[in-house]
Order: structure tokens, then sequence, then C-alpha cells
């Protein structure tokens, strides 16, 4: 209480905030204090790595991506790269070949790993329930080639346990941008509730086609997307100088 003829004051201190746009997690740009629309979805961007030495980590730097791709096979190769991306900081996304029993081992030994547990289903031969208990307890489904019939996707994605892990498919193509929208329909058709990542896509050396295939997913359900590849050895697939730029841009924002 206060006494009469004693004026309180109350100030209240605000920081305006700052309005150059900046970037947080979802690698957009944050909308500036006052825009009328927030901007539309971007999802996030990470590449596919066969490996991580000291160059990959400078170029992966340079490019802005904070997300990673890897692989674990079943005798353990891959283990070191694991560890170098949690030492850089990397979030990992791990394709795992390893048995039941080894996947328990990994996940105390890797905290914070995401795993999928397979990798581009062989549909022609193997059922959909089949490839959906070998996949049993994924964090992210294995992701589904480049082709898969809508009707297998949606059979498997039926069966998957458990129910929030993320629809994973793959997209190529010559021209990459020209094949986005017939895998995200089927996706789309295939999802339900779950949510949509495109765990490969890939084209060699087209980096206008890249930057397009790319803004044609802004605005999508898609969360995340991964290229393929930022070193591949023979197939042709390795990132050139320019499409890295598109990258980065794209992480920026632009």
């Amino acid at each position: 209480m206060t006494r009469p003829g004693i004026i309180l004051v109350l100030a209240i201190s605000a920081f305006a905030p700052n309005h150059q746009a900046r970037t947080d997690a979802t690698q957009g740009a944050l909308p500036r204090h006052g825009d009328p629309t927030p901007p539309p979805h971007r999802p996030l961007v990470g590449l596919v790595c066969h490996r991580l030495n000291d160059m990959d980590v400078r170029a992966l730097r340079a490019m802005r991506v904070t997300f990673v791709r890897l692989s674990l096979y079943a005798n353990g190769d891959g283990a070191q790269w694991i560890d170098r991306a949690r030492a850089e900081g990397f979030d990992v996304l791990v394709v795992s070949y390893r048995t039941s029993e080894n996947r328990r081992t990994d996940r105390i030994r890797w905290p914070g790993v995401k795993w999928q547990y397979g990798n581009e289903p062989d549909w022609p031969h193997v059922a959909p329930t089949t490839a959906a208990v070998a996949a049993r307890l994924t964090d992210v489904s294995p992701g589904l080639g480049h082709g898969t019939p809508r009707a297998w996707m949606q059979a498997f994605t039926a069966k998957m346990v458990p129910s929030r892990a993320p629809l994973a498919v793959h997209c190529y193509g010559e021209p990459l941008s020209g094949a986005i929208a017939g895998t995200l329909a089927d996706a789309r058709a295939s999802a339900g509730t779950r949510a949509i990542w495109f765990t490969e896509i890939g084209q060699k050396a087209d980096a206008v086609d890249l930057d397009k295939a790319l803004h044609l997913l802004v605005g999508t359900p898609v969360a995340r997307v991964y290229v393929y590849a930022l070193w591949s050895e023979s197939d042709g697939y390795t990132l050139t100088p320019a499409q890295r730029a598109v990258i980065r841009a794209f992480v920026e924002g632009r």
C-alpha cells in the first residue's frame, strides 16, 4: 500500500526485437516483427554423408548444414562417423543395417541419434507387412525407394510401428524437379497423420534443377529433406560447388 500523496510509477522495460532477419533451428528467416503473414513452411535441409572427415565437416559448416544422414552396417562400419557427427554437434540420422540386438545396444551407445531401420525395401519381392515388421520400432521409416507404388506404400505405412514415426521417401530424377510432385503426392496419400521426410533426393550436377526441386517443397508438409550426397565415390552424385551454393542459399532462406 502506498501513502497518500505519493504516486508509485512502475516502469516496464521492453526490448525491441531485432528487425534484421535471423535464422533459427528451422533454417529459414524468421518473420520480422509486424509482418502481416509468416513465410511459408520450409523443410529442414540435411545431407547424406558416406563419411565425415575434416574436409566434409568444413563443407557442411560452409553450407550452414547441421543435419546429416549416415549409415551403420552389420559389421559396425560407420561407427566412427557417428561418433564424429555427435562430437561436432550435428543432428544425426542413421540408417541401420544391424540386428535387433545390436539396435538396442546402439541406442544406448549413441543417445539422441535418430534411427532408420533399413533402406529402400525391395517392394517387388517383399510384402509391405514383412518390410514393416523388419523396421519395427524405427524412429523414421526406411526410405522408400523412388518409384515405390502408392498401394505398397500405403499398406506398408498402415502396418509400421510406431505410429508417430515419419514416413520417409526417396526421389531421384533428371530433372529432379520433374519427379518431386509425383513422389510427394504418393507420400501425402500414404502418410496419414505421420510427418513426411525425403531422406534422399538426388540428381547429377545441375544446380538450377536442385534449386527448383528444393523450392517445390516450400509450403508443403515435408518436414525434412536430405540431399544425396556430400561425397560419393563412384556414382556421379557428389555435390558440385554450384550445388553446394544452392543448398547454402536455401538454408539461409533464399
